[in-house]
């Protein structure tokens, strides 16, 4: 239950950080809107502190990343390594083929290797705790 705990707090975290810092154009605002929100989030948005370009830009996709690998690990508990691990990579996996996509132009947006760092790092953290936990 603390994993699924923790996973949904690194969710909220990511999505609060864009809920305050970035363009009110993406599409987590339309379901602003659609709540019923959009004053209060305005509201709070005009208060709040600017942060450094990683933490708005490149760290929601990591805690994003991170979110779903605990909850991958939590879902997943008693199943072989090699699943978890499978199904772990997922999410880390579609972040990091995107950011390379971008950087050839093939997908819309703008390739940041801190990007595909912060997408990447949870992942290699699991897979080392997943090794240790079953003494490879």
């Amino acid at each position: 239950m603390g994993k699924v705990v923790l996973s949904m707090a690194l969710l909220i975290a990511g999505g609060g950080i864009y809920l305050l810092q970035r363009t009110t154009s993406l599409l987590m605002f339309r379901l602003v809107d659609i709540l019923g929100m959009t004053h209060k989030v305005e509201e709070i948005r005009a208060s709040a502190v600017a942060m450094p370009e990683f933490l708005v830009f490149s760290l929601p996709g990591g805690l994003w990343s991170a979110s779903y690998v605990l909850l991958v690990d939590a879902v997943m508990a008693g199943q072989p390594a090699v699943t978890r691990l499978a199904w772990g990579a997922l999410i880390p996996m579609i972040g990091l083929v995107s950011e390379l996509l971008q950087a050839v132009g093939l997908c819309p947006g703008t390739a940041d290797w801190r990007d595909a760092v912060c997408y990447g790092v949870p992942y290699l953290l699991y897979v080392l705790w997943v090794k240790v936990a079953a003494g490879y």
